[in-house]
Order: C-alpha cells, then structure tokens, then sequence
C-alpha cells in the first residue's frame, strides 16, 4: 500500500515538474547594452546594465497565461548609449525587433520594427532593476515594459481579432503613471506625434477602430497560409491593407501606421512579386496612399 502510495505521489510531482519545465515564458528577447565610442564609464556598468534588464524582460511574469515554447515571441532589443551625462545618467535609443511565428511553419514574421530614441535614465551598477506597474520610478525599466505589452498585444491581436486588449490597458496604465517632466518623450498631444505613448493612443483610438482588426486578418487569415495556400494569404493580407487604409484616412500619419509600413514593407514585396496582376495593382494602389515614400520599393513587385 505504503508502495502505491509513493508511486503515485512521485507520477504526480513528475508530472508537475514536467509542466513547470516545459511552460515557457511569454518572451525571450535578447537584449544588447552598447556603450559610447567615447566612453568613460567602465565597461562593466554596461555589462551589468545589459544583464539586470535581460533578466528583468525574460523572467517577469507579464500574462496570466500559460504559454507552449512554440508561442513564445522572440526578438532583440539593443539599447544604444549615445550620451554619459554623469557616471550614472545617461541618453540612449532604443531598437527593438519583435518576432512572431508563422504558423505550420519554422518562420518568425517581424511585429514590431522601431526605434524610441532619446531615452534618459539613470543606473548606478548594482542597483536592483524591478518593474512596479502602478508606480513610475525608472524611464528606461517603464519604457520596456511598455514595449514589452505593446508587443504582446500586438501578437494577441494577430491570433484573434481585437485578442489583444488587456495588453493594451497595461501599456496605457504605464502612461497615465508617468510623471509631467516625462511627458514630452511618452505623451505626444499632435497626430504624426512620436511619443512612445502614442502607439496604445492609436490602437485605442475608435477613429482607428480598423488598425487592430488588421493584425489579426494579415497574420492569421493572411501570413498563417502562406505555406499552404498563398493566393487564401494574399487574399487576407490584401483585406488587412485596406483596414489600414480607412484607419489611414481617418487619421493620416500615425506612429501605429508607419511602424506596420517599416515593419512589413520587405516581407510584402517579397509576397506579392508572384501575385496576378490584379492583386498587385491592388497591393500597389493602397500602398501608395499609406506610404507614398516608399514607392519605388513596392513598385518592384512588377506587373
């Protein structure tokens, strides 16, 4: 009896143990700490700085759910020290690439494309780096956290349409806790503004109502085929376009609109080179009037 009741208590743990292993982490993102070409501050406070915040991106809990390893999304943050205002203050750009992956396939598509540029912060090597959602005491640890949830809801958008919400509250929740000396870089009040604030500002905006539908019809009704059936993921891609279109129309130039055109130019060309005639005269038509700056490089698809 004293047997069984081992063998069963040691089935259980083991498979406790084999579900703790094998539930992933919402991301893993590399993260890459560049010091000044003119430096003065010791290497090893940007080696310390490059560890503290990998470890806080990849090991905070961000959802309440569980992911598979094959749902994690992947990408690189690079934090470029441009400035040493003092031994423990500095000014920085911020480039992030995020990845999802393509389904029934060992693809990754580009989400997010960006640079934030400019980001003052201080770090004194040492320093615990710990993220508090309702209170604002770190610009950089706050930066990617927003970063981090305008990601997610991103990707939650791509799976399901308007998936994505809660993620996009907690990137609007780090706003509103910002303090108004930080307002400039997180709050912009125009509409082509760059303030980081401004990517949750239009997905939530309902004059933009079309942006976020978009997602989920470019990756999950379009991009998802593109190894089973690619005239069913030109055809979703072409519908997700024309939602950004009418979100384009109703309000020209937003930061969410050109991040989506820098992130996916190169990936549409590449699917629309081989398309009829008819849907790259499409493809073409809308581009124009959402990127006309990039013209030239949708014109290579060809006719």
């Amino acid at each position: 009896m004293r047997v069984r009741y081992f063998q069963i208590l040691f089935s259980a743990l083991a498979f406790f143990l084999v579900s703790v292993l094998t539930q992933a982490q919402e991301v893993n993102f590399k993260i890459t700490v560049v010091a000044p070409p003119q430096k003065t501050v010791d290497q090893k406070v940007y080696t310390a700085l490059q560890q503290a915040l990998q470890e806080l991106v990849n090991t905070t809990k961000w959802t309440d759910d569980v992911f598979e390893p094959n749902e994690v999304l992947v990408g690189s943050i690079q934090l470029n020290v441009k400035t040493e205002s003092t031994v423990t203050d500095f000014i920085a750009d911020l480039n992030i690439q995020i990845n999802r992956p393509i389904y029934g396939s060992d693809q990754l598509t580009p989400l997010l494309v960006h640079v934030d540029r400019d980001i003052a912060f201080h770090y004194e090597q040492f320093q615990p780096t710990q993220y508090a959602a309702n209170t604002f005491n770190d610009n950089l640890v706050h930066t990617l956290a927003y970063f981090v949830y305008v990601a997610l809801a991103m990707d939650y958008d791509s799976f399901a349409p308007n998936g994505g919400d809660v993620f996009w509250q907690r990137a609007q929740d780090i706003v509103n806790v910002v303090p108004s000396g930080g307002q400039d870089s997180w709050k912009g009040k125009s509409t082509g503004s760059t303030a980081r604030g401004a990517f949750v500002e239009n997905a939530l905006n309902p004059r933009m109502k079309t942006y976020r539908p978009a997602l989920y019809d470019y990756h999950r009704q379009g991009l998802d085929y593109a190894s089973s059936d690619m005239p069913r993921c030109r055809a979703g891609i072409l519908k997700a376009l024309s939602e950004i279109d009418e979100a384009h129309q109703s309000i020209p130039g937003t930061l969410t609109i050109r991040a989506f055109t820098n992130t996916k130019s190169d990936e549409m060309v590449e699917i629309f080179k081989n398309a009829p005639p008819d849907q790259k005269t499409k493809f073409l038509q809308i581009m124009t009037k959402i990127d006309p700056t990039n013209v030239n490089k949708y014109s290579s698809v060809g006719f």
